[in-house]
């Protein structure tokens, strides 16, 4: 009899449930059913703009950090060619001091061309040296100007460096400079 008890409350079970969908079916009437699918499929819309909105954001930043960083390479350029521009006046009255032999003034002018070229230091090892070389011959034309040391001696080792930081100088942001880099990388 145990068997007999389950099959009839599973066979109530399934009236129940046979029952309940019938009503669920009566539930919404057609109208109700086309209302909700018609605001599903505007649901969806929505996400499939939503997606497209997201989309055109993400390619709007990135043209914005593009934009970014070539405002900062632009500014680091402008940068450099006025510390070169600047660097490159100091040597050029540095140049005169010496021949005039106003060995302090000249002293201060190497001293503070030495600060603004070792800003590219880190960048490359050789304006680096450049400095060392700049600071060396302040603490020369110093000595020059105490008396501890002669001029002549000096000034023939500075015609020499002075030579090799024109160049520097001048490799660094001649004419054009840019555009020959751009050319090179191109043939590599």
């Amino acid at each position: 009899m145990p068997c007999a008890g389950v099959s009839a409350n599973l066979s109530v079970s399934a009236i129940i449930i046979v029952a309940d969908s019938q009503l669920a079916t009566g539930f919404l009437d057609d109208r109700w059913r086309d209302g909700l699918a018609i605001v599903g499929a505007v649901g969806v819309l929505l996400t499939l703009l939503g997606v497209g909105i997201a989309i055109w954001q993400l390619y709007k930043t990135q043209s914005a950090t593009a934009a970014a960083v070539q405002a900062i390479n632009d500014s680091k350029e402008r940068y450099e060619t006025y510390v070169v521009g600047h660097a490159d006046r100091l040597l050029s009255e540095a140049k005169l001091l010496v021949q005039s032999e106003k060995w302090q003034l000249a002293a201060i002018r190497l001293d503070d061309m030495a600060g603004f070229v070792m800003q590219f230091a880190a960048a490359d090892d050789e304006w680096g040296e450049l400095a060392a070389t700049l600071r060396d011959f302040s603490v020369q034309f110093e000595r020059v100007a105490n008396g501890k040391l002669k001029p002549d001696p000096v000034r023939n080792k500075w015609h020499k460096a002075q030579q090799k930081l024109s160049q520097k100088l001048g490799q660094h942001h001649g004419p054009f400079l840019s555009v020959q880099q751009e050319q090179n990388n191109d043939t590599r």
